[in-house]
Order: C-alpha cells, then structure tokens, then sequence
C-alpha cells in the first residue's frame, strides 16, 4: 500500500506514484532540458528556430498521455537527419556562446530523459504508453539540439 503522503501525481497514467519513482526522474530531466532551452531564447538567437526545439520537445513529452500530441510535417523531416557527429565542446566554451551552451546543456539532459523514458517499460503501468518510437523521438530531438548548438564546430 502506498503512504498517500509519499506519493506524487503522474499525469501519464492518470494515477499517484511513489515519490521516488523513475518517471519523476524522466519528467525532471524534460524539465530541465526546456528550461535550459528557454534560457537559450532569453539569449536573442535564432529565436524561432529555438522555440520550435521546444515545441519538439514539448510534443514529444505529450504524446506520452496524449495521443492527439504529434510532430508536425516539418519537425518529422528534421528528426530524419540526425546522425551522431564528433564534436569539440572545448571550442564552442572558448567561444563564450551562452546559446550554443545551453543548448549543450539542454540535449545533457535530454540524454538522460531517453535512460529515464526507457528505464520507465520496466513497470507495467507504462508498458503501453512509451513505446520505441517516443524514445527514438526524444534521442533525435536530443541530436537536433546539439546540432543546431554546434554550428559548424564539429570534427
């Protein structure tokens, strides 16, 4: 039985969950990657083409519960290009780019959302809500943001 005291909301299943359960780390870490990304807007760069990252982020994370919640045409053609390059973080840090930065900071937390999302199929509450092609989606919006962080440092 579960202490009603220690317990937290988890709109994905529409049920309360133990304080420390796996999705409140998942959904931690989505919070972290749009803030760091809204910390990117505030920085005047490329400022639609950031906020679409957002939405990408947002939509993903609401196709858990929602299944009206889907990618749009455009955001579906990016995610099809994201192969994982080498890149040199050092040089991005001397160039002093908060936006670039953030943006790294941001897909450091989306890495962790995807460990996160995927550890969450080993409870049968979530079996049916996260499926492959919501973690192939959060690690591809993840590549997206690094690319467009990267510029042209890359190896």
């Amino acid at each position: 039985m579960i202490d009603m005291e220690n317990v937290r909301y988890c709109p994905v299943i529409d049920d309360n969950l133990p304080l420390d359960h796996v999705f409140f780390k998942f959904r931690s870490e989505i919070e972290s990657a749009e803030a760091f990304i809204g910390l990117a807007v505030s920085e005047g760069v490329k400022v639609n083409e950031t906020r679409e990252l957002l939405d990408m982020l947002d939509t993903v994370y609401n196709s858990l519960y929602d299944e009206e919640s889907k990618l749009n045409e455009f955001q579906e053609k990016r995610l099809k290009f994201t192969e994982e390059e080498w890149y040199d973080i050092k040089e991005k840090c001397n160039s002093g780019s908060k936006w670039s930065l953030y943006l790294m900071l941001a897909r450091s937390h989306i890495d962790n959302a995807v460990y996160w999302l995927s550890k969450l199929r080993e409870d049968e509450r979530f079996v049916n809500k996260v499926s492959d092609e919501n973690i192939m989606a959060l690690y591809k919006i993840g590549a997206v943001i690094l690319r467009e962080g990267l510029g042209d440092v890359r190896l």
